[in-house]
C-alpha cells in the first residue's frame, strides 16, 4: 500500500469535502493556496454502480493533484464493492469517456453528514449509528483496493459515539480518521468539543485529523492544541476564503483586493474547462466578494454568471468600481 497518510507532516492541512464545492477547479484553488491534502466531493457509492459515468464524471481529478482522496456514501457493501473497483480503474473511466479522470491516492467513507436526504437513505451519519452495517461496508471497500482507506465521523450520532464506534472497528486497518467536533443535532453549529477529538487521538493509531469551527488563526491554534490531532480539516471555514490554507501556514501573509480579483479570474480560468461548472462557480464568485464595499451589488450580478467572457467584465467592472 502507497500509505500517503504516514508522509504528511504534522499539522497539515486537508480541504475536508463539501459537497457542490469541492469539485476539481475548487480543489486546485485550494492546493495552490497550500492544502495538503484534498477531498472531492461526496459521491454516491449506488450511483457509481447504477450510472457510473454521471458520478465518475463527479470526482474527476486532474494529473497534476496531490493527495486527492475520494470520499463515497451509502449504505450497502455490495455498492461499495462495486465503486471502489471503478473509481480505482483508470481504464473503465476511459471506456465511458470521462475525461481527466485519474486514479485518487486515497478513499474515503462518509459517515457523518447530516443531510436528511443522505441520512434517510441509511448513509451519512445514518450508517453511523448502524455499527454492524458500517463495518461489513468499511471492510467491503478495504477489500476492495489497495489505496489507504479513511473514514470521516461526528464525534457523536444519536446514542453511538465516536469512541465507541471506532472500537468495534477495531481490526481493520483503517489508515485516517477525520472527526467533526460537533454531534448530529448539533450539525454545523455550537462549540467544537476538543475533548472527544483529543479521546480518539488518545485511542486511534492512525493519522487524526480534527474538523469544526476553523476559521482562522486562533481557531486553529485552539483546536490543534487541544486535541493534539495530526491535522486539521478546514470546510465552511474556506467559502470565498481559499487563501485560509495559506493563511494558517504563514504569519506574513496578508489578503488584499488585487488577490480577491486574481482568485476570481484563476478559478474562472479553471471552470471555463466545463462551462457546467460555472452554474456551482456563482455561489464562490458570492462568497470572494463578501465584506466588500458593493458586495450585495456585486452578488446580484453573480448569479448571472454564465461563461468566462461574463466574469471578465465581472472583474473589470468592479475592481475599479470599489
Amino acid at each position: 500500500m502507497n500509505n500517503f497518510w504516514r508522509k504528511l507532516n504534522k499539522n497539515f492541512l486537508a480541504l475536508a469535502p463539501l459537497a457542490g464545492i469541492t469539485d476539481m477547479p475548487f480543489r486546485s484553488i485550494c492546493q495552490d493556496f497550500g492544502a495538503d491534502v484534498i477531498y472531492s466531493e461526496m459521491a454516491s457509492a449506488a450511483a457509481l454502480s447504477y450510472q457510473p459515468k454521471k458520478t465518475l464524471e463527479l470526482v474527476r481529478s486532474d494529473s497534476q493533484e496531490n493527495n486527492l482522496v475520494i470520499q463515497l456514501f451509502g449504505s450497502e457493501p455490495k455498492h461499495f464493492a462495486l465503486a471502489i473497483q471503478r473509481i480505482t480503474d483508470e481504464k473503465f473511466a476511459a471506456s465511458l469517456d470521462v475525461m481527466n479522470y485519474h486514479k485518487p491516492a486515497g478513499i474515503d467513507i462518509n459517515l457523518g453528514c447530516p443531510a436528511s436526504k443522505v441520512l434517510n437513505t441509511g448513509s451519512g451519519a445514518g450508517l453511523f449509528q448502524n455499527v454492524k452495517v458500517a463495518k461489513d461496508c468499511i471492510k467491503a471497500v478495504i477489500d476492495n483496493t489497495d489505496l489507504p482507506v479513511s473514514i470521516k465521523i461526528r464525534k457523536s450520532a444519536g446514542a453511538i459515539q465516536a469512541i465507541d464506534f471506532l472500537k468495534e472497528m477495531e481490526g481493520l486497518p483503517i489508515q485516517a480518521v477525520m472527526v467533526h467536533g460537533r454531534s448530529l443535532k448539533e450539525g454545523f453549529m455550537g462549540g467544537v468539543d476538543f475533548e472527544a477529538i483529543k479521546a480518539i487521538k488518545d485511542y486511534f493509531n492512525g493519522v487524526v485529523i480534527a474538523n469544526g469551527g476553523i476559521v482562522d488563526k486562533n481557531s486553529y491554534n485552539k483546536i490543534m492544541t487541544k486535541t493534539n490531532a495530526d491535522g486539521a480539516g478546514l470546510a465552511r471555514g474556506i467559502l470565498g476564503k481559499p487563501w485560509l490554507f495559506k493563511m494558517l501556514k504563514d504569519d506574513n501573509f496578508n489578503i488584499d483586493r488585487k488577490l480577491i480579483f486574481e482568485t476570481i479570474l484563476k478559478h474562472a480560468q479553471l471552470v471555463a474547462a466545463d462551462n457546467a461548472w460555472f452554474i456551482e462557480f456563482r455561489k464562490h464568485l458570492a462568497w470572494y466578494v463578501s465584506g466588500l464595499p458593493k458586495a450585495k451589488e456585486m452578488r446580484m450580478a453573480a448569479v448571472k454568471i454564465n461563461n468566462y467572457e461574463d466574469v471578465l467584465k465581472f472583474v473589470h467592472d468592479y475592481q475599479f468600481m470599489l
